[in-house]
C-alpha cells in the first residue's frame, strides 16, 4: 500500500468529482492490495484538499467497486459514471474497506 502513491500521476489519477488520486485495478496494483473481495475496481491513494473529498467519506485505500449500481471497473468507467450525476444528485458508492464492504452515501456537491 505504500508504493501505491509513486504509480499515481496527478493529472491522469485525479478524479476531481470525488477528490481523489486514484488508480485502477491492474495485477501490479491488487498486488500491493492483497486479498479483495472483488478483483475489479478503482483503489483511492490520497484525498485531495477539497470539500468534496470530506463529504464524500472515502479514505484511502478504499476500493471502489460502484456508483449508484453502476460497476466500476477502470478510473474512465469511474469518470463515466460520475458524468451522469448532477449537483445535488444522491450518490451512493460500493467500497471495500478493510476487508468487507461499505456503502457510503452523500449528496453530489
Amino acid at each position: 500500500m505504500d508504493a501505491l502513491p509513486d504509480l499515481v500521476n496527478s493529472r491522469d489519477s485525479l478524479v476531481a468529482r470525488l477528490g481523489v488520486l486514484a488508480l485502477g485495478l491492474n495485477d501490479q496494483v491488487r498486488s500491493m492490495l492483497g486479498t479483495l473481495r472483488n478483483p475489479s475496481g478503482v483503489v483511492v491513494v490520497a484525498r485531495v484538499a477539497d470539500v468534496m473529498s470530506f463529504a464524500t467519506g472515502l479514505e484511502t485505500g478504499d476500493v471502489i467497486h460502484s456508483v449508484n449500481q453502476v460497476s466500476i471497473d477502470s478510473l474512465s468507467s469511474l469518470r463515466a459514471a460520475l458524468t451522469q450525476i448532477k449537483p445535488h444528485d444522491p450518490v451512493v458508492l460500493q467500497v471495500e474497506r478493510g476487508g468487507g464492504f461499505q456503502w457510503l452515501a452523500f449528496d453530489m456537491e
